[in-house]
């Protein structure tokens, strides 16, 4: 009998207990229009992320995620979730879980318990004897809340440059980061400017006008994650609020700096999870037995032989 351990979710090797680790909040994802019945499943079609990697350890005495550092990037997720938070039924008598108790301890060990919901954009059940004919109707309804974990060692290579890449990506990806808050912070500029017209404008119409080419511009911006993830797009609109609204920079305020680094990382792994071909979702499984090693060798060992004769057919 081995120890217990949870399942990466990029090699599906397992964490041991002492190996670091990031996890990633997820949401459950059931809109209809996200799914096909051809074969094909978007990466967000079951679970969306809400949450960038957080970095810690796994304890096989906790059986749950230890020495967590919580940045102000995974506090707002925090903020986030107990806007809209519910909590799903206990059934083992633990003490309830309030919004305004919630914090990321609490939330970790809810979210492990399969306690914590909330309030999101989804598919509204059938009613009884509804017509299984009718058009799917979509609303606020009560929304799940996951996790899944990546090694330490397998996130850091995938942001890390391989051999023919100069510069790694997360450094490529936080680059473009900064230049979109550049462009922020001018805009700052305008937004300053609008507002102290507000005053003598009782529609204040230059301001509407602003706030929403901003909210349009920002959604076709580097913060933004697009519709199939947007479960993430809440840290863009922070930081537009950051430094448009409040005028904060980037070259003094580290809370910023924190997201925008945050942004660049889920870009590099949200680009691996396509090119692996993998879905967000939690955990297929974790377990105690050591000797499923075997079966990760012999795996490993087939997809090293597949590439390497893939790329002598690319190679001629």
């Amino acid at each position: 009998m081995g120890s217990w351990y949870q399942t990466c979710a990029i090699t599906q090797l397992p964490i041991m207990n002492g190996e670091p680790m990031r996890a990633v909040f997820l949401r459950r994802h059931d809109v209809g229009w996200r799914k096909e019945t051809s074969g094909y499943c978007g990466l967000t079609g079951a679970w969306m992320p809400i949450s960038f990697p957080i970095q810690g350890q796994y304890s096989d005495d906790e059986g749950s995620m230890v020495d967590m550092t919580p940045s102000y990037k995974d506090r707002l997720l925090v903020e986030a979730i107990r806007e809209d938070f519910i909590e799903r039924t206990s059934t083992h008598n633990d003490p309830a879980l309030t919004r305004e108790g919630l914090d990321f301890p609490s939330m970790l060990a809810g979210v492990e318990a399969g306690r914590v919901a909330i309030q999101a954009f989804g598919t509204v059940p059938p009613v009884p004897n509804a017509d299984p004919n009718a058009d799917t109707q979509y609303g606020t309804v009560p929304t799940d809340i996951g996790l899944c974990f990546i090694r330490e060692d397998i996130y850091r290579t995938l942001l890390s440059a391989d051999k023919l890449k100069q510069e790694a990506p997360v450094s490529v990806a936080y680059k473009k980061a900064l230049a979109w808050a550049a462009g922020l912070e001018k805009k700052r500029t305008e937004y300053v400017e609008i507002q102290a017209r507000v005053g003598t404008d009782p529609d204040a119409r230059d301001m509407s006008r602003f706030e929403i080419r901003l909210n349009i511009d920002s959604e076709r911006s580097y913060g933004s994650f697009g519709h199939e993830c947007d479960g993430l797009n809440y840290y863009g609109e922070h930081v537009v609020d950051l430094i448009v609204r409040q005028g904060r920079t980037v070259e003094g305020d580290q809370e910023v700096r924190d997201i925008l680094w945050g942004i660049a990382e889920m870009r590099v792994l949200f680009s691996a999870m396509y090119d692996l071909r993998k879905m967000w979702s939690p955990q297929a499984g974790s377990g105690s037995q050591v000797q499923t090693s075997a079966i990760y060798t012999r795996v490993a060992k087939a997809m090293i032989k597949v590439v390497a004769n893939r790329k002598k057919l690319c190679e001629g």
